[in-house]
């Protein structure tokens, strides 16, 4: 399965604030923006791997955002992950942007991802049952879409 980064980026930037509310972006220091650097790297290179990506993930973005767009943001991360398991790389585009979602989201990274969608939702389940069973009901919702 190829991944769609372009369906990943329009969720990302629909997460992203108005100038309205954020006049000046500081792309690198701003979870949303970061995302967008890291996913323009994938645009310009044609490569999944962004080495020392982990390192400079944005650690003081505080920012409120709307949980509706992270959480489309999310599901559509995790349906267009490759499903790696033990191959997974941490510094993959799609893996650190879907930290950075997670961050916005969650106020916290969730820790190793083990390159599964599934055990992934449910580790949110236990740390927010709220927004991991919504995560949850969206990812199989979107999921029934694609075997039909």
């Amino acid at each position: 399965m190829d991944i769609d980064f372009d369906r990943i980026k329009k969720e990302v930037l629909s997460c992203c604030k108005t100038s309205e509310s954020c006049p000046v972006c500081t792309k690198k220091d701003c979870l949303i923006g970061f995302s967008k650097i890291v996913l323009d790297y994938y645009f310009e290179s044609k490569n999944t791997i962004l080495h020392h990506a982990m390192e400079k993930v944005p650690k003081e973005d505080f920012k409120s955002y709307r949980s509706e767009n992270l959480i489309d943001a999310i599901v559509e991360i995790l349906l267009q992950c490759r499903q790696c398991d033990i191959e997974h790389e941490r510094n993959c585009v799609v893996n650190v942007t879907r930290i950075c979602m997670e961050t916005a989201l969650l106020g916290k990274n969730m820790g190793k991802y083990e390159g599964n969608s599934l055990s992934y939702i449910v580790r949110v389940i236990e740390f927010n049952p709220e927004i991991g069973n919504e995560i949850m009901g969206r990812y199989k919702e979107a999921k029934s879409l694609f075997t039909e």
